[in-house]
């Protein structure tokens, strides 16, 4: 079958760890969709049209917050970003998906918080271009029901662009 257009699909699979044996925490997933915003748009045209200042591969820090304010096309960083100890961005590790032909076509990035005494809820993430906040890009940004679970647990996101076909 033939497709002439695609569509940008993000999706966030939030989940937490048990440190000590690496299992997943039973009822912990949560599965949302972001919000591309206008600062990721304009830097996927940009890398595209090769003008532009962000480097390959460089979306691969992953943020996270407390602010449930909802997500805007408008939005440039998170509402209450989390950026003492073990909250700052990590980096993410990337991979690539590509199914055959005109399958779908999926870019991950997979960061994991550790435990830390004292985590607040978190309730909502977003890609950026930098380690740190001030000139940096937000490639996506999602406010997510807050996730608080026991202090001793890991906090794992993992984000996935998808460019699929659309019949």
């Amino acid at each position: 079958m033939e497709h002439d257009s695609a569509r940008i699909v993000g999706k966030v699979i939030s989940r937490y760890k048990d440190p000590l044996t690496g299992e997943y925490i039973p009822g912990s997933e949560q599965v949302d969709y972001n919000k591309l915003v206008d600062t990721g748009a304009v830097a996927i045209v940009k890398w595209l049209a090769n003008s532009t200042a962000v480097a390959d591969g460089a979306f691969k820090y992953v943020g996270i917050g407390s602010t449930a304010t909802a997500a805007a096309h408008g939005n440039t960083a998170l509402g209450a970003e989390y950026s003492a100890g073990g909250y700052a961005r990590i980096v993410g590790t990337q991979s690539v998906q590509a199914e055959a032909g005109w399958g779908n076509k999926v870019y991950q990035v997979i960061a994991e918080f550790p435990a830390i005494g004292g985590r607040s809820a978190v309730a909502e993430m977003g890609i950026f271009d930098s380690a740190v906040g001030g000139t940096n890009v937000m490639l996506i940004r999602l406010v997510f029901s807050p996730v608080r679970d026991n202090e001793s647990n890991t906090l794992e996101i993992t984000y996935q662009l998808t460019i699929e076909p659309v019949p």
